[in-house]
C-alpha cells in the first residue's frame, strides 16, 4: 500500500522523502540502492539479484546478527525452512565474492544457531569476528525452527 501511495504521489509530481538510504557502506563495501549495484574497493561486483537482496539486508544491519528467518523473508518474501540449503549456497557464493576484495574487506560470518553477521575489521590482514574470535569458513548455522 505504501509503495502504491508513493507511486501515485510521484505521478502527480509530489516529492516524497525516501524511506531508505540511497547508499549503504561498510569499509570498502558499498551498496548503491538507487542503481542496484555493489561496489567493493572501487570495483563493481557481479552479483545475482538474490545475493543483492541478502547483502542489502546484511549491510543495513552491519555488525548485527541477522536471523536465517529474516534473510529468507528478505530474499523470498517469506521464511520456509525447506529453503535453508538454498540460502546457504547463496551465502557461500556471496562470501566468495566478498573475499575477492582487498585484505580487510567486510566478511560474512556465521552466528551459530541463528544466522549471519556482516563484519568489518579495518585492520588489514586480520579476518576476525567482532568478538575477536578467529573466523572459520563455516556456511551453515543450526536450524532456526526452535526460535520464536
Amino acid at each position: 500500500l505504501h509503495l502504491r501511495i508513493q507511486r501515485a504521489l510521484r505521478m502527480r509530481g509530489v516529492a516524497t522523502a525516501p524511506r531508505h538510504p540511497t547508499r549503504m557502506s561498510l569499509g570498502p563495501l558499498a551498496v548503491d540502492v538507487a542503481r542496484r549495484v555493489v561496489i567493493l574497493a572501487d570495483r563493481e561486483l557481479a552479483i545475482t539479484p538474490t545475493e543483492y537482496r541478502l547483502l542489502s539486508l546484511l549491510i543495513e544491519r552491519a555488525d548485527q546478527a541477522v536471523s536465517v528467518r529474516d534473510l529468507g523473508e528478505a530474499v523470498w518474501g517469506h521464511y520456509d525452512p525447506s529453503l535453508d540449503e538454498s540460502l546457504k549456497v547463496h551465502v557461500r557464493r556471496l562470501r566468495a565474492k566478498l573475499r575477492t576484495g582487498p585484505s580487510g574487506s567486510p566478511e560474512l560470518v556465521v552466528v551459530r544457531g541463528f544466522g549471519y553477521r556482516l563484519v568489518w575489521d579495518p585492520t588489514p590482514g586480520t579476518r576476525t569476528a567482532s568478538s575477536g574470535s578467529r573466523v572459520h569458513g563455516q556456511d551453515a548455522p543450526a536450524h532456526p525452527s526452535a526460535q520464536p
